[in-house]
């Protein structure tokens, strides 16, 4: 029962968390892991009544997820990364053949029009 309620409380304050972290998502990561699951576990109190010990608790299970979420955060930066290199030399071995198939005419148009898609892409991209 104590874990189903603790679970609860997770999920409970992760939401609120989640909302508070998409406001100023450079703010709270930037925070000490500790800090900001000091803070959860106030944010918990606050809204149920808990004893010191529990409260305690609840602080190690924030720790112990923020340390982890941190983690796959970064995992995720440097995968994006990569892929992102991976794609410009995709793209640029791709001008290569596209400037060997059309005359210098043709490639400018072409390099105007496929810089104009990417751009749309990027807005797109920013936008969301």
């Amino acid at each position: 029962m104590k874990l189903f309620v603790m679970l609860g409380l997770l999920f409970l304050s992760m939401g609120v968390s989640a909302q508070e972290e998409s406001r100023t998502p450079k703010k709270v990561h930037s925070l000490p892991v500790d800090s900001v699951a000091s803070n959860r576990a106030n944010n918990v109190e606050k809204v149920i009544d808990i004893t010191l010990e529990q409260k305690e608790e609840v602080k190690d299970v924030y720790e112990q997820f923020l340390t982890t979420q941190r983690r796959v955060h970064v995992r995720h930066k440097k995968l994006i990364e990569r892929a992102n290199r991976k794609l410009e030399k995709a793209r640029e071995k791709m001008d290569e053949k596209m400037e060997e198939i059309l005359t210098d005419e043709q490639y400018k148009e072409f390099k105007e029009y496929s810089d104009k898609r990417q751009e749309r892409g990027r807005q797109r991209f920013d936008d969301e």
